[in-house]
């Protein structure tokens, strides 16, 4: 996958099932929220192998999370790596602060796998950096 030469690359992910994250690099010293790319690779039992299943099931996930605190921008079917799949843009807020981030999921099942490409930004840096993401995704191709 093509990324930013700036951006920093984790290949051992924080968090369980990340196969890889980049992070943006600082814009400034008040800049306390890197914007993040994050794939994720996932195992799905036979019963979660349709798309519609599994983005019905990651949507209400997402929705729990928030806990009605998310506003979506846009959803529905998209393509990733050459795939059939669901994608998800939202902005999610913190009680008492209003809208302060946005977050962009796209999702595919291929075999037995779901990928999931996962962006976060600041509300304010969304415009800024959602071209290098949108090329980022549209270089992503599966492992064969």
């Amino acid at each position: 996958m093509v990324y930013p030469t700036d951006w920093d690359v984790f290949e051992t992910g924080e968090t369980p099932g990340v196969a890889v994250q980049f992070r943006s690099p600082k814009q400034n010293e008040l800049d306390i929220f890197p914007e993040n790319v994050s794939i994720v690779v996932q195992d799905l039992p036979p019963t979660m192998l349709d798309l519609e299943a599994y983005s019905k099931t990651a949507v209400e996930q997402l929705a729990a999370v928030f806990e009605g605190m998310m506003v979506v921008e846009e959803q529905g079917a998209t393509t990733f790596a050459g795939q059939k799949a669901y994608k998800i843009i939202y902005r999610g807020t913190d009680p008492g602060e209003g809208p302060n981030i946005k977050l962009m999921h796209i999702w595919t099942i291929s075999g037995f796998k779901a990928y999931q490409f996962n962006f976060g930004s600041q509300l304010s840096q969304w415009d800024v950096f959602i071209g290098q993401v949108n090329k980022m995704a549209g270089s992503f191709k599966l492992e064969q």
